[in-house]
């Protein structure tokens, strides 16, 4: 049985037994009854021996701030806590061999109480370390650091311009716990890059020293236009958002435009404006708008009201490069030709042909001042496999008409020699 002499007896012996029920039992040394008392409960320990449950006493006269923590007013008492410092149970002068009883059954309750919670919590772990980039296990904020190690470690990272996201433990007491519990490792700051636990202050000031510190491009701060310019080049279609789709406090514009690119059918993914306030302000500047914001192709499609309206004309999936489209590919085709009046299927893309027929093809509508769409086979093996099929033609590129096959570059070239292409697509001949 430990002895709880001081308050810093009690706050080590709660924080090193996560996952433990305490049993401390509060006595007087003045009073032999309260004494005796911590005598049997001493004795029934060593038979009882009940897995994973720390015993402890306390003075609560030479320790009254443990002993007020629990709302201790007479001796014997017998309080049941845990890391956390609640009340789990207590009582007051119990029979030691109904007390035993009790603790047992509360032992059970408290060990499926934790094997749950654990569950819970190391999803919501996981969730936040497979976001990319950086992330800081902090006491306080950026803005109001709550120790002289997340002060110091705060200003690291401002100097060597680094973007970061961070978790407040100081708010989170469960998360505080959990953490350590997690990763096996007990102190905070605690840094994790991309996913990995890098360590505490001093791991990420010897790496500094050697100069074997590997931050991501992604999370070196620069110039918020071109941070944009990067990240839409790595992605083919991206949601700028504050927060994430799993946060419990989502804006209701971002869990709305969420839901409609997943009803749209479509891949997509997400930047968290919360961890780069340069970039948030620099795209509601730009695009005079709060956001969330919506790029795909490389190129801004629009906010929450364009997107919706482009929805419910069936027009967003033009948008988006085919890749990104949750459709196989017969849907995929099927839908392009449904959706546009006039689409050729072919190798590259306008600006950038990929074979000589589709150039030629591109060149001849052109000529027409036809309006058409177009799709790249090239970028979409699924598409590629199966348009042959549902075309009876093996050849590409492929133009299309009100959703029938015009024919290939043989067929387009002759109609427009014989001056019968403008005829054909004359609905959607540009004035």
């Amino acid at each position: 049985m430990q002895e709880i002499s001081q308050e810093r007896d009690f706050n080590r012996i709660t924080l090193n037994n996560f996952g433990k029920m305490i049993v401390i039992t509060f006595y007087a040394d003045w009073y032999d009854h309260s004494v005796n008392y911590v005598e049997q409960i001493a004795n029934l320990q060593e038979l009882m021996q009940i897995q994973d449950v720390v015993f402890c006493k306390c003075d609560a006269e030479k320790v009254p701030e443990v002993a007020n923590k629990f709302q201790v007013s007479m001796v014997p008492t017998v309080v049941l806590t845990e890391t956390r410092k609640t009340t789990i149970k207590k009582f007051e002068n119990e029979v030691p061999a109904i007390l035993f009883e009790q603790i047992e059954e509360a032992n059970k309750t408290f060990k499926n109480q934790f094997e749950n919670e654990k569950e819970r919590m190391y999803a919501k772990i996981k969730e936040l370390l497979s976001q990319p980039g950086v992330l800081m296990f902090i006491k306080g904020t950026p803005q109001e650091p709550e120790c002289k190690f997340t002060r110091e470690l705060l200003g690291i990272i401002e100097s060597l311009k680094i973007r970061f996201r961070y978790y407040d433990i100081i708010a989170d007491i469960d998360m505080r716990h959990w953490l350590r519990h997690y990763n096996k490792w007990p102190t905070y700051p605690q840094i994790f890059i991309e996913g990995k636990l890098l360590g505490g202050l001093d791991v990420l000031k010897e790496h500094i020293a050697k100069n074997t510190l590997e931050i991501p491009a992604s999370c070196k701060i620069s110039e918020p236009k071109e941070r944009l310019q990067q990240i839409i080049q790595e992605h083919k279609s991206i949601l700028f958002m504050e927060g994430t789709p799993n946060d419990e406090n989502l804006q209701e514009n971002s869990k709305k435009f969420v839901n409609l690119l997943a009803q749209a059918g479509i891949r997509f993914s997400i930047f968290n404006l919360l961890i780069d306030a340069n970039l948030k302000d620099y795209l509601k500047e730009t695009y005079k708008s709060t956001g969330p914001y919506f790029f795909a192709g490389k190129q801004y499609v629009g906010n929450l009201v364009v997107v919706a309206e482009l929805f419910n004309k069936q027009e967003l999936l033009q948008k988006v490069p085919g890749s990104e489209w949750k459709l196989d590919g017969e849907q995929k085709i099927k839908y392009l030709l449904k959706a546009c009046p006039v689409v050729i299927f072919m190798h590259g893309t306008p600006n950038d042909t990929k074979s000589e027929d589709s150039a030629k093809m591109i060149k001849i509508l052109n000529e027409c001042k036809v309006k058409y769409d177009f799709y790249n086979v090239d970028a979409d093996a699924d598409v590629n496999q199966y348009l042959p099929i549902l075309s009876n033609f093996d050849k590409i590129p492929q133009l299309y008409n009100e959703g029938e096959l015009v024919g290939g570059i043989d067929v387009v070239t002759k109609l427009f020699n014989d001056e019968d292409l403008k005829i054909l697509l004359q609905n959607n001949i540009q004035k």
